[in-house]
């Protein structure tokens, strides 16, 4: 039988409590130097974050807030293929010797 334990975190920014529950031989393979998504593939990446930083999901999108690719698009200087959309000039190309 798998051994479960529960590591709890403060986030930072709010103060919010957050408890994950993590199979304790993951942990302590987590804590001997093992990358976190090798170690517990099974969490979620809020719950490794939860782990590793102790910022809550809520406070993750506040600091980095998620776009849509429409919303990318929009803020890029050159489209899909290669053309400045404000200029209409193609992408320049790099100057090798």
């Amino acid at each position: 039988m798998r051994m479960k334990i529960s590591v709890q975190n403060v986030c930072p920014k709010c103060g919010k409590l957050q408890t994950v529950k993590v199979e304790q031989s993951q942990y302590h393979r987590w804590m001997a130097g093992e990358n976190i998504q090798i170690a517990m593939p099974n969490l979620t990446p809020n719950e490794r974050e939860v782990l590793l930083s102790g910022i809550c999901p809520e406070c993750w999108e506040k600091i980095f807030p998620s776009e849509n690719e429409e919303e990318i698009q929009e803020e890029s200087e050159y489209n899909e293929f290669g053309i400045d959309i404000r200029t209409g000039e193609p992408f320049p190309k790099p100057n090798i010797n």
